[in-house]
């Protein structure tokens, strides 16, 4: 099982478009969070959640003003714990993180991409359920029989990819069950907008293969998901044989197989992979997959960037392009 990775790029764009500050790779932390310039009465969600020692969520709901809503109310709480939001808060920089929290709007939001309307059990989180955040992005549950470290055979439940560690949770009328990761941005995107709308443009090989190929509306059809792309980056593919990539611009169907040996047709997050196993692709052929809390690899190439969630799937990004067997 390998260790969540945050997605840098994927976070700044998300930021930059709120806010349209400048990256700043700075480290933040709770004593982020200021509230001195308004008193925050404790509700019972907030009380809620500092016994199970998520300080962080409780100060973000006090201070977005939601916490009397959501007690007299009955809402779905996905909490983040308190080491999720220093990851979180490292990756967007200390900027952002101010931007964030001094925007009033943009934090009732952020705190709307944690909450369901309703109470959600435990129970009732199947395999590939998904439901609208209040914020109206998609949450996507998913079990995964996976194994500890010590090979033991162990069953988890995440949340757009996020480990669930503790559920069932109540806080008044409300349910709290708290996972390892931040839910936000928002899943708003598909596999295939997640790509087009990548910041460095570095997908833009594979998208025109996807599209000559004529999958593109396959893979955005929310019924035929969920989806989880490997997606190579156009150095990937520049590093393929210039007789490799003559075949593939002549041969319709060579390109084909190769598109669709990076496409499978269920939500492959992380936390659900064994150290190896083998994944039967959209072509039919089966590739290796070795995880490591370190490190990912299909087939040899290596996934540098990990579980960025999409509406419809999941999209992992590869260094190398995997080309399928004769």
């Amino acid at each position: 099982m390998i260790n969540m990775i945050l997605q840098n790029e994927y976070i700044q764009s998300y930021m930059n478009y709120l806010s349209n500050l400048q990256e700043v790779s700075t480290h933040a932390s709770r004593n982020e969070i200021d509230t001195s310039s308004k008193p925050v009465k404790s509700s019972s969600v907030s009380k809620a959640l500092a016994s199970l020692n998520l300080h962080i969520i409780g100060d973000i709901i006090s201070s977005s003003g939601l916490a009397d809503q959501i007690d007299s109310g009955t809402y779905t709480i996905f909490a983040p714990t308190d080491e999720a939001f220093n990851r979180f808060f490292a990756n967007i920089g200390k900027k952002h993180v101010k931007e964030l929290m001094m925007n009033p709007e943009h934090l009732k939001n952020f705190v709307r991409s944690h909450l369901v309307k309703g109470k959600v059990s435990s129970s009732e989180l199947s395999d590939d359920m998904v439901g609208p955040s209040l914020l109206g992005g998609k949450l996507r549950s998913n079990l995964y029989t996976t194994e500890t470290n010590d090979w033991n055979e162990v069953q988890i439940r995440t949340m757009n990819g996020g480990i669930l560690t503790d559920l069932d949770r109540k806080a008044g009328s409300n349910l709290i069950h708290v996972v390892n990761r931040v839910l936000f941005p928002p899943a708003n995107l598909d596999v295939l907008q997640i790509l087009e709308k990548d910041p460095e443009e570095r997908f833009s090989t594979f998208i025109k293969a996807i599209k000559a190929v004529r999958i593109d509306k396959e893979i955005t059809n929310y019924e035929t998901g969920p989806w989880t792309v490997f997606a190579p980056t156009n150095e990937a593919f520049m590093n393929l044989p210039m007789v490799e990539l003559e075949k593939l611009i002549k041969d319709p169907k060579r390109l084909s197989k190769l598109v669709l040996n990076h496409i499978i047709n269920k939500t492959i997050y992380s936390p659900g992979m064994n150290s190896h196993e083998l994944l039967r692709m959209a072509n039919g052929k089966m590739l290796n997959l070795f995880s490591r809390p370190d490190r990912l690899k299909l087939n040899g190439a290596n996934v540098i960037e990990i579980d960025i969630p999409a509406s419809n799937g999941v999209v992992q990004i590869l260094q190398s392009v995997v080309q399928p067997e004769e």
